[in-house]
């Protein structure tokens, strides 16, 4: 079920009762700081206690950052990180933004861009919230974002990925999503997973066989877009994949341009 809640930052939607828009944190638990290293050229923060609910805000980031709701101390806790501003070139290898947890949400804020062109890179924004019992993922960006990911011959490295028990991406800005090998967005869940797309102009531009503009898989998916360009190119490459694993598909979109020019 989509709700709305007004903020500082506008009228943000909801997954069930996870918040996904107002940048908080996944449970009324308390929050606590993180402990951040630097290693590979990658920012590494996690809770300094196991269990610990944590939550991370960062503004103006260049490398990748890693934020994990697990700690040395083992267990596995809910994660969130607020990214404002933030032009993230990746290093040798990995994503540019992780966030993993016993549940996960990321909300991006302002002017944010991920560049990853080693051949080594993975998927450019990774939320999992799969961890320990399992939990909900959710990413939602408010402005604007810039994607590029170029691992020609792969079908994983994707723009935007989330995978949890629910999961969600929502997009309430504009830019440029451009991956080639992977898919642009992919939302995958074990319950419920949706793409919503209703900001001002969004491009989603992907190169290589197999990979989709927009992927949904779940036991419900739905996709509901708006003012967004979808271009594909390659075998199997889908503008929209949309799977309800014997449950339900929702598709809905509006002011829109969709080209698969591959085959298949």
């Amino acid at each position: 079920t989509i709700k709305e809640k007004e903020s500082a930052h506008g009228t943000f939607k909801y997954l069930g009762g996870l918040v996904v828009g107002a940048g908080l944190a996944l449970s009324l638990a308390p929050a606590f700081a993180a402990t951040c290293t630097t290693s590979g050229g990658i920012r590494y923060c996690e809770q300094s206690t196991a269990n610990e609910v944590l939550n991370y805000d960062e503004t103006g980031l260049t490398v990748p950052i890693y934020v994990q709701g697990t700690s040395i101390a083992g267990g596995e806790a809910q994660a969130t990180l607020t990214l404002n501003d933030s032009s993230i070139t990746g290093a040798a290898s990995g994503h540019g933004i992780l966030v993993r947890g016993e549940g996960a949400s990321l909300v991006l804020n302002g002017t944010n861009s991920v560049t990853l062109n080693n051949t080594a890179n993975d998927t450019a924004i990774l939320v999992m919230g799969n961890y320990g019992s399992g939990g909900d993922a959710s990413i939602v960006v408010n402005d604007r974002l810039d994607i590029n990911v170029n691992h020609a011959g792969m079908t994983t490295a994707d723009g935007l990925e989330t995978h949890g028990v629910n999961s969600s991406i929502i997009h309430h800005g504009q830019g440029r999503i451009e991956t080639n090998g992977g898919n642009a967005i992919w939302a995958d869940a074990s319950n419920r997973a949706e793409v919503i797309i209703d900001g001002s102009s969004v491009d989603l531009v992907v190169s290589g066989d197999s990979n989709n503009g927009i992927k949904v898989s779940s036991q419900e998916a739905v996709v509901d877009i708006s003012n967004t360009s979808i271009t594909t190119s390659g075998t199997s490459a889908n503008g929209i994949f949309a799977r309800g694993n014997n449950g339900e598909v929702n598709v809905n979109v509006n002011n829109r341009t969709i080209e698969a020019a591959g085959y298949d």
